[in-house]
């Protein structure tokens, strides 16, 4: 098989060229992958602060519970009934 000397250069530019765009797709396509699980990631931990903020709400409701209970103030009273009703409607 003899081939011209112009074959064979396009070959030695081919070859390399080729290699490279399937390495170069090989790295992109991972990239994208780790683009992918960081995105899923992210909205999974935004999840997790607003489920950690309504925790804290809770908590402090609960607080002021055990706070009405054991005063018997009507400070406690109104305050925990506004507390409430804002952990209710979620305005925080």
């Amino acid at each position: 098989m003899h081939l011209t000397i112009q074959k064979k250069q396009l070959l030695i530019i081919v070859i390399p060229i080729v290699a490279l765009i399937f390495f170069v797709s090989l790295v992109v396509l991972n990239d994208y992958k780790e683009y992918q699980q960081n995105k899923r990631l992210l909205s999974q931990v935004n999840a997790m602060q607003k489920v950690a903020q309504l925790i804290y709400h809770l908590q402090y409701e609960r607080g002021l519970s055990v706070a009405t209970v054991e005063q018997k103030s009507a400070f406690f009273v109104q305050k925990m009934q506004k507390y409430r009703v804002k952990v209710d409607k979620g305005h925080l």
